[in-house]
């Protein structure tokens, strides 16, 4: 993902794979670099993008994604500019992204909370461990 100020960052879920994992996101920008779709699949992955940005939402929902915006200082405007740069997305702007992911992962900053015994198997990959 990538945050309105700059910054960037990858993100597992639940992940028992610490090793595999980090090799799947060394192994991102090499993948961008030579991203080569169809029109229709690159097409395809647009409408799936901007889905997850404008879906529907109860009204609870709508008051938390808006407080959220309010504090975030996220306009109207920002968002459609947001849209309105996922409807105009092209192969080569997704190709444009592999230099950011190549600086996150080579910012060689990672933070693993979880299994403890599946974070001892992987102890080399850390400079230090702390229990919380």
């Amino acid at each position: 993902g990538f945050g309105r100020t700059g910054g960037g960052y990858l993100v597992s879920y639940r992940d028992p794979n610490l090793k595999r994992t980090l090799q799947v996101y060394e192994d991102i920008a090499p993948w961008l670099e030579s991203f080569e779709v169809s029109d229709r699949d690159l097409e395809n992955y647009i409408i799936g993008t901007i889905g997850t940005m404008d879906h529907p939402m109860n009204p609870s929902e709508q008051g938390g994604f808006h407080l959220a915006a309010y504090l975030n200082g996220v306009s109207d405007e920002m968002r459609q500019q947001d849209r309105d740069q996922v409807l105009g997305c092209t192969q080569e702007d997704i190709r444009g992204c592999a230099p950011l992911v190549r600086a996150i992962v080579e910012a060689d900053q990672l933070c693993v909370v979880g299994n403890g015994g599946k974070i001892e198997e992987a102890a080399e990959l850390f400079g230090s461990m702390e229990s919380l």
